[in-house]
């Protein structure tokens, strides 16, 4: 009998003791678990410290400093700034492109950032019923193959991607319909005798750019009319 609780004891000992043991390893293991864990957070945190501080934060926004374009991109920057209560900086990165773009598809910038204005209000994010998306006001569904070289159709909300592309289906609408009117008519999807007054819109805000572009004192609302210029004649690219 004494031997048997002697031996019951040496076997509660021996499972203290490992008990004890594999406490002691796993606080070892959470130890060395709970360092490697900091040390990749550190690396990691370093490594996205880096990225930020070599990279300027201008070069990770649709912004530019308005300053250092010309003197006629310039003075539209302001324009559409004021009407539309936008920040210039971003203003002044999508009049650039829009100027920049303008010569490869044959249609004035002053006529993108037109429908641009009518479609969005230079909203990068606005969103259609219909699922027209971006500043352009793209149907993302329709022209996803018009996607595909940007990485797809999350590339609709970025305000440049979405600016080349809704320029490339506005010169197809103009190809296809042989006039601005016609192709302005149906990129908004409008019938010819019913566009809700789009096309007048679109014309109406061209002229306001066109005057702006000019320095002329222009008005942001009514009608403004042009001199010895055909509506065809405005639309042609620079």
């Amino acid at each position: 009998m004494l031997i048997s609780l002697n031996a019951f004891a040496g076997i509660g000992l021996i499972a203290l003791c490992l008990l004890m043991g594999l406490t002691s390893l796993q606080v070892d293991l959470v130890d060395k678990s709970e360092i490697q864990l900091l040390d990749w957070l550190q690396s990691h945190q370093i490594g996205i410290d880096r990225f930020y501080s070599d990279t300027d934060a201008a070069d990770r926004a649709t912004a530019i400093d308005p300053q250092g374009l010309d003197t006629e991109q310039g003075k539209v920057v302001s324009w559409i700034s004021k009407k539309y209560r936008v920040a210039p900086e971003p203003i002044g990165a999508l009049v650039k492109e829009a100027y920049e773009q303008s010569p490869k598809y044959q249609i004035d910038p002053l006529l993108i950032l037109s429908v641009m204005a009518i479609e969005s209000n230079f909203h990068p994010y606005a969103q259609s019923e219909y699922g027209a998306q971006g500043l352009m006001q793209v149907v993302t569904r329709i022209h996803h193959a018009k996607y595909k070289e940007y990485g797809g159709n999350w590339a609709a909300f970025d305000p440049k991607t979405n600016l080349k592309v809704g320029i490339l289906v506005l010169r197809d609408c103009i190809k296809l319909k042989g006039s601005l009117e016609g192709g302005l008519r149906f990129y908004v999807g409008g019938s010819d005798d019913n566009d809700g007054g789009y096309v007048q819109k679109v014309l109406t805000e061209y002229k306001r750019l066109q005057l702006a572009s000019k320095g002329i004192k222009t008005p942001m609302q009514g009608e403004v009319l042009f001199r010895d210029e055909s509506l065809e004649e405005l639309g042609e690219g620079r």
